[in-house]
């Protein structure tokens, strides 16, 4: 079953870049040179508004680049 296998994904986030991969695919570069950008911030896991959902986390880790 596919919904039953884990996916990995990375989030790497380095000065004004974000950059989302999943199984090593990039899949989302976000570039924010928003004025009013904070160099620091929170670390969240956030799901968004809609039907009712389960997220599961394996193995997180944090590393400082």
């Amino acid at each position: 079953n596919i919904h039953s296998d884990w996916n990995d994904y990375r989030v790497r986030a380095h000065g004004d870049t974000i950059r989302v991969y999943i199984n090593d695919q990039l899949m989302h570069e976000l570039i924010d040179e928003s004025p009013e950008g904070e160099p620091a911030g929170i670390i969240a896991f956030q799901i968004h508004s809609g039907p009712p959902m389960r997220v599961e986390l394996r193995e997180v880790r944090l590393r400082p680049l």
